[in-house]
């Protein structure tokens, strides 16, 4: 599991997307219609992170995506993929700031 968080990190900075505005605090990753999201499932629900998946058909394209809020549950997330960022610097650093300011 220690090297786990990589691969999530990694997946995160290719498809992540922490926003906030005002009060409100979201993370959302997103896929192809087709994504098989267990992995990801099995994080939040190893974090204890309430999500929901929810998958879109349209005629501009088909895609799915995992969308959770809260500070709480960026925190979790964060803590999780973000450990030893500092040392390690593997990832973008853009992707680790935004992160930080959804729970500041």
């Amino acid at each position: 599991m220690e090297y786990k968080k990589y691969f999530f990190r990694g997946w995160i900075d290719g498809d992540g997307c922490f926003y906030q505005h005002k009060h409100m605090r979201q993370f959302v990753i997103a896929g192809s219609y087709e994504q098989d999201w267990t992995a990801f499932e099995n994080l939040c629900k190893k974090l204890s992170i309430n999500f929901t998946l929810s998958r879109k058909l349209s005629k501009n394209g088909n895609s799915s995506i995992i969308r959770f809020g809260g500070r709480e549950s960026i925190c979790k997330l964060h803590n999780y993929v973000y450990s030893n960022f500092i040392n390690d610097k593997i990832g973008l650093t853009r992707k680790y700031e935004k992160s930080l300011k959804c729970f500041n």
